[in-house]
């Protein structure tokens, strides 16, 4: 005002007219001209508000499935208030519920400035446990059991498939009784939701209650050296016996009900000499068939 109008404006930067527009930080001078060519003179001073800064932190998931991890952006400086915006989607500030990965975020002030950080979400930097899953006996005979083993940690839980040939499914050491050929798998869970995988096969082998199951020697020689010195039955599918063996004179000289017991080639605390003897025996195996053999051995010293 004041002078005579109309007026004129002349800036620093080469625009003209009242009102100097897109202009960045820095000093400006401005010249007024009224209709006489009379002129005034100004000063204005745009100020750069101070940079826009994002801090940035997060907590790491237990493990790969689990996502519960969090990611923060505090900024800070230029012109509040904020807006944090995700590359996964998510709005606002934390970003919850994340899954081991990396993500973006975007600052932007009221001004509209922007600013971008990167945070990245790890999995747990705790080893997985070492899992060691095992059986007593990786082969067995149909109707037979076996134990299953696996790593015992405190506190974590314990699940076996297929449950339904298990005593306890959940137990670190089920006893497992197969009909067929089975793998069985065991998952570990710890305390945060993190679950460990591992199997044992248990192989099953028919019940065949024969001579391919069932073993008796034709000859042994009790001599004392620890070797053949007595006669067994030898099986692993039979539930109960009765064997007994005669001399050439028809005397019994051996007789017993329990498979673990052998002859040693005595009779009434007396050594046998050399020679053939009979044997009947009669064994009901571990699917409740019947067999029955007679034979001879031989005594050899």
């Amino acid at each position: 005002n004041g002078g005579t109008p109309s007026y004129t404006y002349t800036w620093s930067n080469n625009q003209s007219g009242i009102t100097a527009t897109n202009l960045c930080d820095g000093t400006y001078y401005v010249t007024v001209y009224d209709s006489h060519n009379c002129t005034a003179n100004d000063t204005i001073t745009i100020e750069d508000p101070s940079l826009l800064i994002i801090n940035t932190s997060a907590s790491n998931v237990p493990c790969i499935e689990i996502c519960n991890g969090v990611a923060t952006a505090l900024a800070s400086g230029s012109a509040p208030p904020y807006t944090y915006q995700w590359s996964n989607g998510f709005a606002g500030n934390p970003a919850t519920n994340l899954c081991a990965g990396t993500y973006t975020v975007t600052v932007t002030d009221s001004h509209f400035c922007t600013k971008e950080d990167i945070i990245t979400v790890n999995d747990s930097t705790v080893f997985p446990p070492v899992i060691n899953t095992f059986a007593d006996d990786t082969v067995i005979f149909a109707s037979r059991s076996t134990g299953l083993h696996t790593t015992v940690f405190s506190g974590l839980s314990y699940f076996w498939t297929p449950a339904n040939s298990l005593n306890n499914s959940n137990s670190p050491n089920p006893i497992a009784a197969p009909t067929t050929t089975t793998t069985y798998y065991v998952t570990i869970v710890d305390i945060y939701g993190c679950s460990y995988l591992d199997s044992v096969t248990v192989y099953v082998i028919d019940v065949l209650c024969d001579e391919s199951q069932i073993f008796i020697p034709n000859a042994f020689t009790p001599n004392g050296d620890n070797k053949n010195d007595k006669v067994f039955i030898r099986s692993n599918i039979l539930n109960s016996i009765y064997f007994v063996i005669y001399n050439r004179w028809g005397e019994k000289v051996f007789e017993t009900y329990d498979i673990g017991k052998g002859w040693n080639g005595t009779y009434k605390e007396k050594t046998c000499d050399p020679g053939v003897f009979d044997y009947y025996m009669k064994g009901i195996c571990i699917n409740n068939k019947e067999f029955i053999k007679k034979g001879n051995i031989t005594l050899i010293r």
